[in-house]
């Protein structure tokens, strides 16, 4: 990836340049020679992107220019349906593959999600073809305060494990939990939420840009930190979103990164396991001065009377995607104008130093929706940008500078959201 420092005029010039290079010359590394020779030749000052100067890029001129890469890599709409039936011969063949069954014989693992990965390079590991969808079966284990995942990709088509991985993890719901024996801290968060005129959204989208750096030690084992796409279902009620066994009308998901003592991993929640942290992205490598992508979409299937929500995380510098597929909502469309339909900063740490950890601050934005029938992104046309203390109180956003809305990026400062806005004790 490169920065173009250079007048508005060209950049619209090679970007269209760009776009129809791509359909004259499918293939990726044609585009790229192609479209990188009249940068050569017009324009001497080109740098490559680096943790050291990624910050003086115009955010308009990244917007822009990466734009156009990255939604080719974070498309999602040609993620596969699968009915209960495949879906149970899926398992059935991982069951009975023999790496999976000699894991399951040391440890007791347990069906955690189920989903899709795909990889958009030709770095792929082994037997798994780049940009093919695989069905994706993870089981979890806990043994020690430390969570087991057993990912077993799927050729869905031919019913064939192509590809198991064993990843382990800090129990970070366990570690957080350990601290507060009578009850949990209650958090403070830093929100940008939809407020627009949009109606019918049935996808969220957004860009986020990990810190430059992450040093898990300068964070306590109480500490937990979390950055997150979140999407509530219309008609639901909040005071029913994080009751497991009354959620039929209200349904809410997010999906994000996680920060504690000693890591950083993807993770995802929803109505359906009550709110807690699920750390279940396996495929997805947690980078410094990484891309990242986060999708809320849902779909219909066909002959179905309910919903199918995706929960999406990709990394663009990995090239790596990785999809939890949470099937038989009621609901397929957004709340508007609801804290609960937005991005947002999580501050679950009584500590006020944790901003040590981090490197720099969190910047993420471009944030775009997709509507009922429609497969056209629209970015957020207005957004709400508060932080609530964690008593409850709400109150327009320090933290934030920036927005997220008409392709601009926001900033949330993780000292003042550290010092301003710790977690609290009910």
């Amino acid at each position: 990836m490169f920065s173009i420092h250079s007048n508005t005029i060209f950049i619209v010039i090679i970007s269209d340049i760009y776009i129809g290079l791509m359909y004259l010359v499918p293939m990726r590394e044609q585009v790229y020679v192609l479209m990188l020779l009249p940068l050569l030749l017009l324009n001497s000052n080109i740098s490559v992107i680096s943790a050291d100067n990624i910050t003086v890029i115009p955010t308009e001129t990244k917007n822009r220019y990466e734009d156009s890469e990255e939604e080719k890599i974070a498309y999602v709409e040609d993620i596969p349906l699968l009915n209960e039936k495949e879906w149970n011969e899926i398992e059935g063949v991982v069951i009975n593959d023999e790496r999976v069954s000699n894991e399951m014989t040391n440890k007791q693992y347990s069906l955690l999600s189920k989903g899709f990965v795909r990889y958009l390079s030709d770095d792929t590991p082994s037997n798994v073809k780049p940009a093919q969808w695989y069905a994706n079966i993870v089981y979890t284990s806990k043994n020690n305060n430390e969570v087991y995942l057993l990912s077993a990709l799927v050729d869905y088509k031919e019913k064939k494990v192509a590809n198991v991985s064993i990843n382990k993890y800090p129990d970070i719901e366990r570690q957080h939990g350990d601290f507060a024996p009578q009850a949990e801290p209650n958090p403070a968060f830093s929100v940008a939420y939809y407020n627009g005129t949009a109606s019918d959204i049935r996808s969220f989208k957004v860009r986020m840009d990990t810190p430059t750096s992450f040093n898990g030690n300068n964070m306590r084992a109480s500490d937990l930190v979390a950055f997150l796409l979140n999407a509530v279902a219309k008609f639901s009620r909040d005071s029913d979103l994080c009751n497991p066994y009354n959620n039929t009308n209200s349904y809410w998901a997010q999906v994000g990164i996680v920060w504690s003592y000693r890591t950083s991993v993807m993770v995802w929640s929803d109505s359906r396991v009550g709110c807690n942290i699920q750390v279940d992205f396996p495929r997805v490598p947690y980078g410094n001065a990484n891309r990242y992508i986060f999708i809320i979409l849902t779909t219909k299937p066909n002959n179905s009377t309910s919903y199918n929500w995706y929960l999406c995380i990709l990394n663009t510098t990995a090239r790596v995607q990785e999809c939890k597929e949470r099937n038989g909502i009621a609901e397929g469309t957004f709340k508007t104008n609801n804290i609960n339909s937005s991005v947002w900063l999580e501050n679950g740490s009584t500590n006020t130093n944790w901003y040590t950890a981090f490197g720099s601050n969190i910047s993420a934005g471009n944030a775009t929706y997709m509507k009922v029938n429609d497969s056209t992104e629209y970015k957020w046309d207005s957004a709400s940008k508060v932080d609530q203390d964690c008593r409850g109180n709400r109150s327009s956003s320090i933290v934030i500078s920036g927005n997220v809305i008409n392709g601009q990026w926001a900033t949330w400062n993780l000292t003042t959201m550290a010092t301003r806005f710790p977690a609290c004790y009910p």
